[in-house]
């Protein structure tokens, strides 16, 4: 009997176990197949400048590189149909009137595709986002709110900056100054709690601690937001926007940000989390393969009565669901060639002199001897001659003359070069000579001339 029972509780188990196992990989095989149709969603969504259209809220494309980035896909191939992800967004930055937030999600989509964050497209974001033109009042951005310190502490990690840097230390102090007493925090530094901020905020303060940046109440305020965040998990899973009354139903958004949390926190194998994207996926639509997101409510009760995909939504979904955050990798600052700050022009101060003065050598320099170049082009000028007679002819006579010089630096062989002189010629060198030749060959001619004639007489007569 014990036996048979020992049997019996052995099969159940091994049932048991199959039926895990096969839940656990249905799950994935359908996750897979949820990454992949929202992938081709965003990918559908590029228009011919490489902008990731189809977004709820902004810019969708710094988010989307992200996403593409996490799960593995380079954003530069990202291409419509030559302009890539990355051509978009270092041709269109943020401008020094746009809010401090999009300079952060920038930073955050360059670093996760691996490019530079301090000069891409000949723009340094970091020294932008750390200027008097965002970072004021020991915080960035506007001093009432706070998503712009979070996004500001996640970019600054994500672009490597020094721990101990003061616009990262301070940043952080301001957040953790305005966490509300449930553990919360809110959109800015006077509002409720909310579970979106939350965990945009239990993001920054994770990475911060991870990232070695000290503060005395950082624990206990992630401990504290942990709590809150758990607060507004639906029992079906998704995530509420926040625990007010009137808030009777999770939304896409509020669980994608929620998700994102738990994964920085080291829960993506807790029941919170599976949970999670249990339900999250029921969030994608069939048709397109986006993650839907409410498009319209009622004024009155605050209810949802529209749905849609859009590629806000779906970015942060393919984050949350690879199980990650928005930062994915801290940029490697050491590959960076400082740029000198500063006048390079020594500003004198009261009673100094730039005069420069005037040291004495040690010993007497030896002059350095001025380099002789020899080419091998032979120029030969003629020397003047006096004026001669009238009589006088002038003879131009051209040779090529064969000079070997004498080497020189990278220089082969002989060079030809013509030489023009110029010879003073007299006359009578040449006539006396041609008229005594004359006059002879005339004696000649007639020596010879008188023997014929006198060989032709004789011949005559002796006939």
């Amino acid at each position: 009997m014990l036996l048979g029972n020992l049997i019996n509780m052995k099969k159940l188990f091994s049932i048991f176990l199959l039926l895990g196992i096969f839940a656990f990989t249905g799950f994935s095989v359908h996750a897979d197949s949820s990454i992949t149709n929202a992938l081709n969603y965003l990918k559908t969504n590029q228009s011919s400048s490489g902008q990731i259209t189809g977004g709820s809220t902004g810019d969708a494309s710094a988010w989307a590189a992200i996403a593409f980035a996490t799960n593995g896909i380079d954003p530069t191939a990202i291409k419509n149909p030559t302009t890539s992800l990355i051509d978009y967004l270092s041709k269109n930055p943020p401008t020094t009137s746009s809010a401090a937030t999009e300079w952060e999600k920038w930073i955050l989509a360059i670093v996760a595709s691996s490019q530079n964050p301090y000069s891409f497209g000949g723009t340094n974001f970091v020294s932008t986002l750390e200027s008097a033109t965002y970072y004021t009042n020991s915080q960035i951005g506007d001093v009432t709110t706070a998503t712009d310190d979070w996004f500001g502490v996640l970019a600054l990690i994500s672009a490597g900056v020094d721990k101990s840097d003061s616009v990262l230390t301070n940043s952080l102090s301001f957040i953790l100054s305005h966490q509300n007493t449930d553990g919360g925090f809110g959109y800015n530094i006077t509002a409720g709690s909310d579970g979106n901020d939350t965990a945009a905020a239990i993001q920054a303060l994770v990475k911060a601690q991870n990232y070695g940046v000290t503060n005395a109440s950082l624990s206990a305020a992630i401990t504290n937001a942990k709590t809150y965040l758990l607060s507004t998990q639906d029992k079906s899973g998704g995530f509420l926007y926040d625990t007010n009354p009137w808030t009777t139903a999770p939304d896409s958004d509020s669980t994608t940000w929620a998700l994102m949390a738990l994964n920085v926190l080291g829960m993506q194998s807790a029941t919170q989390a599976t949970n999670a994207k249990t339900w999250l996926l029921t969030q994608q639509s069939n048709t397109d393969g986006g993650f839907t997101a409410c498009n319209q409510w009622d004024p009155n009760t605050y209810a949802c009565t529209g749905y849609a995909s859009n590629s806000t939504t779906t970015s942060h979904a393919l984050i949350a669901l690879a199980g990650d955050g928005w930062v994915i990798k801290t940029f490697d600052t050491s590959t960076v060639t400082p740029t000198p700050t500063g006048s390079l022009t020594p500003t004198p101060s009261v009673g100094e002199s730039l005069t420069p003065t005037v040291v004495a050598p040690t010993s007497t320099p030896t002059p350095t001897p001025t380099p002789v170049v020899i080419t091998n082009t032979v120029i030969i000028t003629p020397t003047p001659q006096p004026a001669q007679p009238i009589t006088t002819k002038t003879i131009y006579i051209t040779k090529n003359i064969l000079i070997t010089p004498t080497p020189q630096p990278q220089v082969l062989g002989a060079q030809t070069v013509k030489e023009t002189t110029i010879e003073q010629v007299n006359p009578l060198k040449y006539i006396l000579p041609t008229l005594f030749l004359t006059f002879s060959g005339i004696l000649l001619g007639i020596f010879t001339w008188n023997i014929f004639l006198k060989k032709k007489l004789t011949t005559f007569l002796s006939k």
